[in-house]
């Protein structure tokens, strides 16, 4: 059996549909959302394709043995996650990341549960959490609404001053 292990491939087609592309007809739209990270899993060393070509700043990568035409040269931070013990097949995953701004993450084989944690933790770096600007308060029963003047996080929630009272009971 020969196992190929690639991360050229899944790196570049992470930028083709996070910074979207052309090539030919085949148009792929970019991603909306601003914030953009690639997580790359692997349990080896790559032995096919050289990943250093898909981390150059360009528009243009190659993918499929087409060429496409990106929005942005940019690379987003990677984020890897090698499934082993070996720390020598983890080195370029290491390299991966600390060149892209990412991060590095072992799991051992016998702590597959220890991959929802890592991916957790990822997540948490990537997404923003969301702060809501305004607010709204309506008693629809006796007609009294407000509306917040200010906001401010407070744990897993907000604080927000509202500019007049709102009667929630009638009396």
């Amino acid at each position: 059996i020969d196992l190929l292990t690639n991360y050229e491939q899944p790196l570049t087609w992470a930028r083709i549909q996070l910074y979207g592309g052309t090539s030919g007809k085949n148009i792929i739209a970019p991603s909306a959302d601003s914030n953009k990270a690639v997580i790359l899993i692997s349990d080896g060393q790559p032995n096919q394709g050289t990943w250093q070509n898909a981390l150059k700043a360009s528009n243009t990568v190659s993918w499929d043995g087409k060429d496409w035409k990106t929005s942005s040269p940019r690379i987003p931070p990677v984020y890897t996650i090698f499934l082993g013990v070996d720390g020598t097949a983890g080195g370029d995953l290491a390299a991966v990341a600390k060149q892209t701004g990412g991060a590095y993450y072992q799991i051992p084989p016998y702590m597959p549960d220890s991959l929802t944690q890592v991916l957790q933790e990822i997540l948490g770096k990537v997404i923003k959490a969301s702060s809501p600007d305004t607010l709204f308060v309506a008693n629809l029963t006796n007609g009294q609404s407000a509306k917040s003047v200010s906001t401010s996080a407070s744990g897993n929630s907000f604080q927000m001053a509202l500019d007049s009272l709102v009667a929630l009971e009638t009396g």
